[in-house]
């Protein structure tokens, strides 16, 4: 019963933020900061969900409630690398937004888009990830480059 409550509660709060966004006009920005997701509760991963541990009943819920609002859904692509240290990371592309979201050591950090060429480059607070193809170079604050791959599957 808690879990349904809690979607429950997930799905008002969107549509709450819907109904609020309707009366913008329709040429306006719709820039909204990210949600903080942050691991501040320590929640047990579920080998039955995908690693953002999101349900198909949720990500319905949240596809319907974009819809509803009328927004579009939005484009991403994921891709997990191991490093040359034996950590994993996962980087979450939203090349509409110009950001990238890098996922490791059970948190999460924004990258903003920077110019490179044909390879790709995001940066923020501290954080720099260079790369191009199934490779990049992940530098954080003063440390040396980590070589990351692109895992298989």
């Amino acid at each position: 019963m808690r879990g349904k409550t809690a979607r429950i509660v997930l799905l008002g709060s969107m549509l709450a933020l819907a109904a609020c966004q309707q009366g913008e006009g329709a040429g306006e920005s719709r820039d909204m900061p990210p949600p903080d997701i942050s691991p501040s509760v320590a929640v047990m991963p579920s080998p039955d969900l995908p690693d953002d541990q999101t349900t198909a009943e949720q990500k319905a819920a949240q596809e319907k409630a974009a819809a509803d609002a009328g927004l579009p859904p939005t484009v991403q692509s994921r891709t997990r690398f191991t490093c040359a240290d034996g950590s994993a990371i996962e980087l979450r592309f939203f090349p509409e937004q110009g950001v990238a979201v890098l996922l490791r050591n059970g948190g999460s950090q924004e990258l903003q888009a920077e110019p490179a060429g044909e390879a790709y480059r995001y940066r923020g607070d501290g954080v720099l990830v260079e790369g191009k193809d199934n490779s990049l170079n992940l530098t954080i604050g003063t440390t040396p480059d980590i070589a990351c791959t692109a895992a298989a599957g």
